[in-house]
């Protein structure tokens, strides 16, 4: 009961684009800590739930630094145009190419 709070910790994580097993690993390391059976001091169980969300958080942070906090079907369609970016212009002068979207995965609707 008393590590229930970080489970709400979890969602946002996942959807700031921390990978969902990095995540809930975390989150257990975390749990493990506040049920010990030497964890009884409010004071300390305090002190985890701040640092597991400062770690979240830093860890969210480090994710959307690096350019991974798009879905991974947006960072393919990244992938693919840096991929592609600068292929031989048919665009016919509009410097795009017709061929790149076609390329692009259907979006799910």
């Amino acid at each position: 009961m008393r590590s229930l709070s970080l489970w709400h910790s979890l969602p946002a994580a996942i959807r700031g684009g921390m990978d969902p097993d990095e995540a809930y690993s975390l989150s257990d390391y975390y749990i493990q800590r506040i049920e010990s059976p030497d964890c009884t001091d409010l004071n300390n169980i305090m002190d985890i739930h701040f640092l597991a969300y400062d770690t979240f958080i830093h860890r969210v942070h480090e994710i959307q630094l690096q350019g991974k906090e798009y879905s991974p079907f947006v960072n393919d369609c990244i992938a693919l145009i840096h991929r592609n970016i600068y292929e031989k212009d048919h665009s016919g002068g509009s410097g795009r190419s017709p061929r790149l979207f076609h390329l692009l995965p259907v979006l799910p609707v």
